[in-house]
C-alpha cells in the first residue's frame, strides 16, 4: 500500500530538556471510534461546533483541500484555512493516529500560538471511544515559558470545553447514521471540505471491514444501556447528562484533575465546619 508521511515528532514528555514543549490530555467520548476519527479529519465543523471556543461562525468559508496519498497505511493531504492564513498538513496513520502541522500561507504570518498536534484514537466499545491528544510547541517559541507555568488542570479545563462542543452532536449523529444504514446514503459528501471524511469512510470499507463496530457484529446502539442514554426530547437539558460528563469521562482518570478535585473537597469540608462553628458561636 501507499506509505504515508511521518507524524510530527513526539519527544519523551518527561524529558525536561526536550526540544519540544508538550501539553497533553485524554477524554472518553460518547460516540464510537469511527466517528471520532471522522470528526478529527473534518475541518469544516470547527467554526460551528466550537463557536466561541476555538472557532467563530463568521470565520466559516471555503476550505480548499488536497488528498495527496491514500492506501492501506492511511492517507495524507492538506487543507487551507484561508481566513486564518494557515495551511494544515494532515497525516492519518491507520487506523487511529493523526497528526496536524501548520504553516503560513504565502505572504501571511503565523502566530506562535499555533502548535503541532497528534491525536491517538482508541476504540473502547461500540458507541464509546477514547482520545489521547498532544499539542506541541518548539522550545524556542516565546509562549513556552508561559505554557510551562500553567497548571495542567487549567489546560484540561480548556481542552474539555472543545470536546464538549462535539459530544452532543456526534452522539446523536451516530445513532442517526445507524438508522440510515450506510454512510453512502446517510451522508452527502459533496464539498471539497468533505474530502478527508470521504477518504476515512472509504478506508474503513476497503481495509477494515466497514469499521470496528461493523466487523465485530455489535448490537445496535439504540439497544445499548452503557450509561450513554439515547438523546430524547425529554427537555432542553436532557442531552447533557450522557454526553457532557467530565467527571467520569476525564477527571477521575486524570492524575492532575483528580488531585485538584480531592483538594477542593477537603476545602469544602473545612469551610462547612468553620461555617458551623461561626454560626454556633
Amino acid at each position: 500500500g501507499v506509505e504515508v508521511g511521518a507524524l510530527p515528532e513526539m519527544p519523551d514528555v518527561f524529558e525536561e530538556k526536550s526540544s519540544v514543549c508538550c501539553v497533553g490530555t485524554s477524554r472518553d467520548l460518547p460516540y464510537g471510534f469511527e466517528l471520532l476519527v471522522e470528526n478529527l479529519v473534518d475541518p469544516s465543523h470547527i467554526n460551528f461546533a466550537h463557536h466561541g471556543v476555538i472557532g467563530r461562525r463568521e470565520r466559516a468559508g471555503p476550505l480548499p483541500t488536497r488528498l495527496e496519498k491514500y492506501g492501506r497505511g492511511g492517507f495524507e493531504g492538506e487543507f487551507e484555512l484561508v481566513k486564518a492564513g494557515l495551511v494544515v498538513r494532515l497525516t492519518v496513520v491507520a487506523p487511529g493516529v493523526l497528526g496536524q502541522e501548520f504553516r503560513a500561507m504565502e505572504g501571511r504570518a503565523v502566530s506562535e500560538g499555533v502548535p503541532s498536534q497528534v491525536s491517538v484514537c482508541v476504540p473502547v466499545r461500540p458507541g464509546v471511544s477514547r482520545v489521547f491528544f498532544v499539542a506541541m510547541w518548539p522550545a524556542g517559541s516565546k509562549l513556552v515559558p508561559l505554557i510551562r507555568r500553567v497548571p495542567r488542570w487549567v489546560v484540561h479545563v480548556g481542552n474539555n470545553r472543545v470536546f464538549d462542543g462535539d459530544n452532543a452532536f456526534l452522539h446523536a449523529q451516530e445513532r442517526i447514521l445507524e438508522e440510515k444504514g450506510s454512510w453512502k446514503t446517510g451522508f452527502a459528501l459533496t464539498k471539497d471540505a468533505d474530502r478527508f471524511v470521504a477518504a476515512w469512510r472509504r478506508w474503513l470499507d476497503e481495509f477494515a471491514g466497514g469499521g470496528w463496530a461493523a466487523s465485530t457484529n455489535a448490537a445496535p446502539l439504540r439497544d445499548s444501556n452503557d450509561g450513554f442514554s439515547k438523546i430524547t426530547a425529554a427537555g432542553d437539558g436532557a442531552w447533557r447528562a450522557p454526553t457532557i460528563d467530565r467527571l467520569n469521562q476525564h477527571t477521575l482518570r486524570c492524575a492532575a484533575c483528580s488531585a485538584v478535585k480531592a483538594r477542593l473537597e477537603v476545602f469544602v469540608r473545612v469551610a462547612k465546619r468553620l461555617a458551623m462553628v461561626v454560626a454556633v458561636g
